[in-house]
This record gives structure tokens, sequence and C-alpha cells, in this order.
């Protein structure tokens, strides 16, 4: 109706607002249930945040963006709290491809991470599990990139071991 002059644009605005409202609504209501439609799944994608990351997905995880290969990707901080925020990932390139939005599931492929709500005072991290060395070499110096922050874990009988 907007297009066509038939409404302003602020009742277009307090349209969209609505519409929003409602999704969300629904949103909640549908989690709450014990079957959750399919339909209501593509909803979440369409409310999910999309959380800005300091990295490139095609330096640190080529094969994401070119084989929709999945990593495992985890919070790794606030592990004692539930999360409450779904969102995807953007990296910091400027190319529209910089997108993590395929995630593992415990029986298929999800399209939202379950992230923390973010805390504007404290940096949030997170890890992309089972990378290795080949991810590293495929995209090198990839955008003038320096090396990403990268820690192995050692993991043994006596207690495990980090090293950067």
């Amino acid at each position: 109706m907007f297009n066509l002059g038939l409404i302003s644009l602020e009742d277009r605005a307090k349209g969209e607002v609505l519409f929003w409202d409602v999704c969300e609504r629904a949103d909640r209501y549908a989690q709450q249930s014990k079957y959750v439609p399919e339909e209501f799944g593509d909803l979440r994608k369409l409310l999910c945040a999309k959380y800005l990351a300091n990295f490139s997905v095609f330096r640190s995880v080529p094969d994401h963006w070119a084989l929709d290969q999945l990593f495992p990707i985890v919070p790794i901080q606030h592990l004692n709290k539930t999360p409450t925020e779904f969102a995807t990932l953007c990296d910091i390139t400027c190319d529209s491809d910089g997108v993590v939005d395929k995630f593992v599931d415990l029986h298929d492929v999800k399209h939202v991470l379950e992230l923390h709500k973010l805390d504007p005072d404290e940096p949030y991290y997170i890890a992309f599990m089972l990378v290795g060395a080949y991810q590293e070499v495929m995209g090198n110096n990839h955008n003038l990139f320096g090396a990403p922050n990268e820690a192995q874990i050692h993991i043994d009988d006596d207690g495990y071991l980090i090293k950067t």
C-alpha cells in the first residue's frame, strides 16, 4: 500500500514494527512447544542476529565458503550460562560471502548458532574447532590479514595444557 501511496511512511514503519513483534512472539511460542514445525526454523533464521567477528572466512575456514564444509563452532566463555541469542557470524572482510550461516547440529545442519548476549564492555570469544593446518595453508594471507589467534589444547590423564 505504501508503494501505491495509500499509506504514509510513518504508517509503514508502524506496520513493520508490528510485523517483527508478531514474528518474535510466534518464535518464542514455537520454541516452548514439543513439536516445532519446520516453518519456525525459517523464522528463527530470519530473526537471528548477525555477530560481527574479527576474522576472515576466506583465511580461517576457506572450505566453509568454498565447499560448505562444517566445522564445530562453540562459545568458549560464559559456559555456565545458557545461550539466549541466535546468530550467524559475519567476518570483517569487505566481501558479502564472508558469512558463516551453517552450523553442526546433532542430526542435521542448523542455520543459527546459540550464543550469549553481548556485553559491549567485554570481548566475546568463540572457537572454530577441527580447522587444522590445511585451512591455514589454503587461506594464507588473504586480504593481508595477519595470522588468527590460535590455541592447541592437549588433554591427558593429568588434565589439560593450552599452547598458544
